[in-house]
């Protein structure tokens, strides 16, 4: 399920080939210039992380995307690890109810 070994159409990373799966993400018109303010403001406004770092890994064409997405709407003042900071924590807030069940269900979280 997670370790799909299937070669993918190699991607220029720009938003318009993002495949987007369910009706949560569609995108339906051009944003407001107000919506990508608050897009600019939430992900893009730290140029740093204040915590310890811990490394992770992920595919190297996410990278690269993740970059051009970081430098060019940060203009060269945001960090990519405080972009995927940002991303990562908007995922958690919008999906807290459905994590922290799954979570407390778990077998593994009684250890």
């Amino acid at each position: 399920m997670f370790f799909n070994k299937t070669k993918k159409k190699k991607s220029s990373g720009f938003p318009e080939e993002i495949e987007f799966h369910g009706t949560a993400n569609v995108v339906t018109s051009p944003a407001t210039k107000e919506a990508e303010k608050e897009y600019l403001d939430r992900f893009l406004s730290r140029n740093r992380i204040e915590s310890p770092r811990k490394g992770i890994f992920v595919n190297r064409d996410l990278v690269h995307r993740i970059a051009k997405y970081a430098g060019v709407m940060g203009q060269g003042e945001a960090s990519i690890g405080a972009y995927v900071e940002e991303i990562i924590l908007d995922h958690f807030e919008r999906n807290a109810a459905v994590i922290k069940s799954l979570f407390h269900a778990s077998p593994a979280h009684r250890l």
